[in-house]
C-alpha cells in the first residue's frame, strides 16, 4: 500500500473550485504507478521490455469532491487478480479521516508492438494481493441510453501519453466539456464509470454519442463507454 498527501492547488481544480475529473484520475494513476515501481517493477521491467501498463475500467463512488486548497490523504493498493487483469483500489480521505472517494480500476499489461494483453506472471511480474473492509469490487455494467447528440473526440498530441494513445485521464476533460456548464453548477458528481474498449491512437478521431437521463450523463463509442451519475446540490 502507498499513502501520500496531496495539496490541491489551482492546477488540480476546475472553475467550481473543486478537483477536476481528469486531475482526480491522474492522481490515482500516478499513485498506482509509483506504488508498482516501489515494489520493484520500474520501467526497466516494463516499458523498456516493450510492456505497457493500461487501464481497462474505472469506477468511483464520491461522497464529496475535494476542494481547492484542501489537503487530502490518497492511498492505493493492489487487489485480486482476474486472469491477466488485476484490480487496483484507491481511497481519498479528508485531513480528519472522512472518506471522500473510493475507487477501483482494472489494470493489465499489453505488448507494445502487438497491442495484445500479456499474462504478467509469464513476464515475471508478481503483484501482491491486499484488501480492506468496504472496498469496491469489479466494476459492474450498466444499461446504455440512446444518444441525443454526437461530438467528435480527437486523440490530439496533448491528450496522448508515452504509450502513443489517448491517456485514460484525458477522456474526462472531453466528458466534462460535453456537459452543459449550467448542469455542472447545479449538480454534484456521485459516481463515475468508464470502460475503455480499445485504445485511441494519436491523431485518431472518434464519434461519441451523448445522452442525459435522470441526472446521469452517458457517453458511447466504439472505443469507450462512460456513465457519470450526479445529484442535485
Amino acid at each position: 500500500m502507498l499513502q501520500k498527501e496531496e495539496y490541491l492547488t489551482t492546477r488540480y481544480c476546475s472553475p467550481l473550485q473543486e478537483i477536476s475529473l481528469s486531475s482526480l484520475t491522474l492522481i490515482c494513476q500516478e499513485l498506482a504507478i509509483e506504488e508498482v515501481e516501489r515494489i520493484g517493477y520500474d520501467r526497466t521491467k516494463t516499458i523498456d521490455q516493450g510492456l505497457l501498463w493500461v487501464v481497462g475500467k474505472q469506477h468511483y463512488e464520491i461522497a464529496r469532491m475535494p476542494r481547492y486548497e484542501e489537503r487530502v490523504q490518497t492511498l492505493t493498493y493492489p487487489g485480486k487478480h482476474l486472469g491477466p487483469f488485476f484490480l487496483r483500489h484507491y481511497r481519498i480521505l479528508s485531513q480528519s479521516g472522512e472518506m471522500l472517494i473510493k475507487g477501483v480500476a482494472v489494470w493489465c499489461i499489453i505488448d507494445q508492438n502487438t497491442r495484445s494483453i500479456v499474462d504478467i506472471a509469464k513476464k515475471g511480474i508478481v503483484l501482491p494481493v491486499e484488501s480492506q473492509d468496504g472496498e469496491l469490487d469489479f466494476p459492474k455494467g450498466y444499461p446504455m441510453v440512446e444518444g441525443t447528440r454526437k461530438e467528435t473526440l480527437e486523440a490530439s498530441f496533448s491528450r496522448c501519453d508515452v504509450n502513443g494513445h489517448m491517456n485514460n485521464t484525458k477522456y474526462f476533460d472531453f466528458i466534462e466539456d460535453a456537459i452543459p456548464v449550467s448542469f455542472l453548477k447545479e449538480h454534484e458528481i456521485e459516481t463515475i464509470d468508464i470502460n475503455y474498449k480499445k485504445e485511441i491512437p494519436l491523431g485518431t478521431k472518434v464519434e461519441v454519442s451523448i445522452a442525459e437521463s435522470e441526472g446521469s450523463y452517458y457517453f458511447h463509442s466504439d472505443h469507450f463507454d462512460a456513465k457519470l451519475g450526479y445529484r442535485k446540490k
